[in-house]
């Protein structure tokens, strides 16, 4: 386990997609990383990847 960087966007995609390619450099070879994000369609998409 190793923990990342993780840049501040509210596209969920590029985060887990920047974690990825950080942790491969990283590891000199293909990782699969976990990011967790909650959207309510009620309150407008929030807290999306801000939880």
């Amino acid at each position: 386990q190793v923990d990342l960087p993780e840049i501040q966007e509210v596209d969920t995609m590029a985060i887990a997609k920047d974690k990825a390619l950080l942790a491969a450099q990283l590891a000199n070879g293909p990782c699969l990383v976990e990011d967790t994000s909650l959207k309510f369609t009620a309150l407008g998409g929030m807290p999306g990847p801000y939880i």
